[in-house]
């Protein structure tokens, strides 16, 4: 905040002072009138709603999500496949995530036919 004052001297000589004052705000205090209040507390009471419906929503797709790697997993001969197979909805992870190059299990596991 500035200040301007104006200072004459004894002899006439009319002069003007700038002084730059420090303004202390303190935080999380708003000015807020009875309008903006009840604007908040419709705004909060919306993002609530939206909160709750988000989560409904996030927990129904994790619902079908689960059902579909299940319906996946049982038409899928998984007997057959390495522990590695893209085709394993184990092995499918999360959106833009690459299973690591260097996973080879051809070595450490041997497949045997059914019955053998």
């Amino acid at each position: 905040m500035q200040h301007v004052l104006t200072a004459e001297a004894p002899g006439g000589d009319v002069n003007r002072i700038s002084l730059n004052v420090p303004v202390l705000y303190k935080s999380r205090n708003l000015r807020w009138n009875q309008q903006d209040v009840a604007k908040a507390r419709d705004l909060l009471t919306r993002l609530t709603d939206y909160q709750e419906r988000s989560r409904a929503l996030r927990a129904e797709g994790i619902s079908l999500l689960d059902a579909w790697n299940r319906l996946i997993d049982r038409s899928i001969p998984a007997a057959g496949l390495r522990a590695d197979s893209p085709s394993l909805t184990t092995n499918q992870g999360e959106p833009g995530q690459a299973t690591p190059a260097t996973l080879d299990t051809t070595d450490s596991i041997l497949i045997q036919p059914p019955g053998k």
